[in-house]
């Protein structure tokens, strides 16, 4: 006979000695479970326990206390107590509330029938517990129910639903059994399982929640990278957002003929996927990115190995051709197979290609954009990093922002007399693209169109534009009064033209080849970013108009070490100087507004001067020569012409005014007829 507790154990021998040999019994009786080994309190007629105080290892819970049925578990009852192995629960347990058995020592947990309701993190972190099972009777679970049980390695589950996070970060869990009574799989339920290597979700599921927090949070089984197989049941009509988000093994998806929905995110990063079937069912694939830019991508982008989406004929509202996704009647391109190799030309069909179509495809090299497109989306082949160049159609007006953004590859593009408008940041980071030629009809460029372009060395505007200009390469606005871009492959130094009043905003961010800038008098505004990641330039010298320097102007130029200001001291906006550690900010004698520290940087008064009644002015036996002084350690170029008049200055020397006090001195001056010298900033 075995009678319930927790540790009083009664061992009995019983044996008689007869003639033939020795008969025993061991005989174990289990004392009444004792009611001072639990916290609990009545609740209208039942018993709820609120804590355990016992010895621990194997705990059976009473079915009664006083005579009153133990209901409910109550929350944090057993939490926390790591020396409990087990627990047997009975059948009188309808309800175990939140954290129940949160970081407890559990090592199994198998659940009565008579359970209906199980709250939240009821058996979370529970870094012991190996397997568990769930029995259809519950029908109400909580959060986070089993939520980083790392060793947990099978369970059951026949509730009604599978909780959000339920088996969240179970890192070894292989073996996973989904009853027929399960409706609703949770967001996150088995995210980050990554021991998870085939499942079978049953006809009776539904649907396949969307990530908790929006289309940046894991779904419900994002990151499961052993999962490999995926069987999805005949009665899923939603397929969640992310919901196998970076299941990067992934190669077989099986779909039911009832989705009707394929979310934000879906199948994104499953790297081994190769192909799609989706059935006729689907009406519903999320296209909405507007407010998830930059990040967001189609259900299936940087599914690096799929070479087609293909669309079951009897589908009412998407089509395929040659493995790309369309619409109904393929007069938008909605998605192009991620490894998918080669060059491709948009069907003449299309008159719009959505936003996101071909983001991260990789294998894509050329593209030709057929007349018939009128637009193309923001992000459209953004990150198709194989991209050379593409040809675009005479219908296309308008380049939406980060159209191009990151194609590193792409050498080589075509713009259209018909293109009117260039968005912001539409080709970001095209590392190799050499030139850009902008037409008679391109009045508009966005902010940063052309930024982290390192390999652009020119930019071309036709001398028709209404709108803009070049000079040198260099795009200005009609009047050449605004800097717009510096192309950031072009390098060593820069003198703003005369004519310049303004440097716009971004005009010459991350043009890393760049090393010294001379900016003029009628420049009176440096904009927001405007030599910001500068990293290789030195020395700028500003003119005596500069009224106002923008945020972070000169953000992580961290060669600069020089900033010459010929006039007085400029207004500041935020960090214009952040991160440049070897900066020193130089002003001339008479000018004001300078402190010791200008921007959080240390200034110096910039004041070399050639005494010509020192005992050093004049012939020499080593020449020409002259003594400068100043203030100690500023630096300095002397250079040397023929004519003033019509000047061409060539550099002598460069140096530094070590204690104040220089001798320079010029061994060829007689090779001239005559010789004029200057001193000016590095």
């Amino acid at each position: 006979m075995r009678i319930f507790s927790h540790a009083k154990r009664l061992n009995t021998w019983l044996g008689r000695c007869c003639g033939c040999g020795c008969v025993s019994l061991l005989l174990t009786v289990f004392a009444e479970a004792q009611a001072e080994d639990f916290t609990y309190i009545t609740t209208n007629g039942t018993i709820v326990i609120t804590g355990y105080n016992g010895p621990g290892g194997a705990v059976t819970l009473p079915g009664t206390i006083n005579g009153l049925p133990v209901t409910t578990i109550g929350d944090y009852a057993f939490a926390g107590q790591t020396n409990i192995t087990t627990v047997t629960i009975p059948s009188s347990v309808t309800t175990i509330l939140v954290a129940a058995f949160e970081n407890a020592g559990l090592t199994s947990v198998e659940l009565p029938d008579s359970v209906t309701n199980i709250g939240w993190e009821v058996f979370s972190h529970c870094t012991r517990l190996t397997s568990i099972t769930i029995p259809g009777s519950v029908t109400s679970i909580g959060q986070s129910v089993c939520d980083s049980c790392p060793n947990l390695m099978s369970a059951t589950v026949g509730s009604a639903s599978i909780g959000d996070y339920q088996f969240y970060g179970c890192s070894n869990l292989a073996n996973v059994s989904i009853g027929n009574t399960v409706k609703i799989i949770g967001a996150q339920a088995f995210a980050n399982c990554t021991s998870l290597s085939s499942l079978a979700i049953p006809d009776s599921v539904s649907t396949i929640a969307d990530g908790m927090n929006g289309w940046w949070a894991e779904g419900a089984f994002s990151s499961c990278t052993s999962l490999t197989n995926v069987v999805i049941g005949r009665s899923v009509t939603n397929i969640g957002d992310n919901a196998f988000f970076g299941c990067t093994n992934l190669a077989v998806v099986r779909m039911s003929g009832n989705v009707a929905r394929i979310g934000f995110h879906a199948f994104m990063g499953c790297t081994r996927l190769t192909s799609v079937m989706l059935p006729g069912s689907v009406t519903n694939i999320a296209d909405d990115y507007s407010f998830f830019a930059p990040y967001a991508g189609t259900p299936f982008s940087d599914c690096t190995s799929l070479s087609a989406i293909t669309v079951d004929p009897s589908n009412p509202v998407y089509s395929s051709l040659d493995g790309a996704l369309f619409n109904e009647d393929q007069t938008t391109l909605l998605a192009y197979p991620g490894g998918k190799p080669g060059s491709y030309t948009i069907p003449g069909t299309v008159t719009n290609i959505e936003s996101r179509a071909f983001l991260g495809c990789a294998g894509l090299t050329s593209v030709a954009v057929a007349d018939s497109v009128t637009r193309i989306g923001s992000y459209a082949f953004s990150g198709c990093s194989h991209l050379t160049s593409v040809t675009l159609g005479k219908g296309v007006t308008n380049l939406e922002e980060n159209t191009f953004r990151a194609c590193v590859s792409l050498q080589s593009i075509s713009i259209p007399e018909s293109v009117t408008s260039i968005g912001d940041t539409a080709f970001f980071g095209c590392a190799s693209l050499p030139n850009i030629v902008i037409g008679k009809s391109l009045t508009s460029i966005g902010a940063g169109a052309f930024l982290q372009c390192t390999g652009l060395g020119a930019i071309t505007v036709d001398p028709l534009n209404p709108s803009y200009s070049s000079l040198d390469g260099v795009l200005f606005d009609k009047g050449q009064t605004t800097l717009i871009q510096f192309p950031p492959g072009k390098g060593g130094g820069y003198v703003v033209p005369g004519q310049v009043a303004s440097i716009g905003s971004g005009a010459f961010d991350f043009c890393t080849n760049l090393m010294s800038v001379t900016i003029g008098n009628d420049v009176t505004n440096i904009g927001y970013s405007a030599f910001s990641s500068c990293t290789g330039l030195e020395s700028v010298t500003i003119g005596a108009g500069i009224q106002s320097i923008g945020e972070e102007a000169f953000f992580q130029c961290t060669a600069l070490k020089g900033l010459y200001f010929q006039g007085n001291a400029p207004s500041l906006g935020l960090d214009v100087f952040a991160f440049d550690t070897n900066l020193v900010v130089y002003y001339l004698p008479q000018t004001t507004g300078w402190g010791p520290m200008f921007g959080g940087r240390p200034t110096a008064q910039w004041n070399p001067h050639i005494p010509t009644s020192d005992t050093n002015f004049g012939v020499r036996p080593n020449g020409f020569g002259f003594s400068i002084t100043g203030t100690a350690d500023i630096p300095l170029v002397i250079e040397a012409s023929t004519n003033v008049s019509d000047p061409s200055w060539i550099p002598l020397q460069s140096c530094t005014l070590t204690n104040g006090l220089i001798y320079f001195g010029d061994a060829q001056w007689t090779n001239y007829p005559r010789r004029f010298y200057r001193i000016r900033p590095p």
